[in-house]
């Protein structure tokens, strides 16, 4: 995961537990530059695959998923429901 958002260790826990998967944090959180680069690099041949640039990618630190699905579980329910009455409320 990238960007700002993987500055915040809170969400990133959220995602990993929601999702149930690790997340791997970058040293440098602004990839948008380096994907183009390596998107570049690819297509004149500097690289010859995805598996050599994930070779060059070393994670800063990984966030494991932890069990608290049943925590989830109500955060997103009402969070549907928000999202049910605000539709309702948007179409008055």
């Amino acid at each position: 995961m990238d960007g700002g958002v993987s500055n915040n260790d809170f969400l990133m826990q959220c995602v990993a537990d929601i999702i149930q998967k690790k997340l791997y944090r970058p040293h440098s959180v602004s990839m948008t530059s380096r994907g183009a680069a390596f998107a570049a690099g690819i297509g004149a041949g500097v690289w010859k695959s995805l598996d050599e640039l994930k070779q060059l990618s070393m994670p800063e630190s990984v966030v494991t998923p932890q069990d608290n699905w049943d925590y989830y579980r109500l955060v997103i329910q009402d969070w549907e429901r928000a999202v049910r009455r605000a539709k309702l409320w948007s179409l008055e």
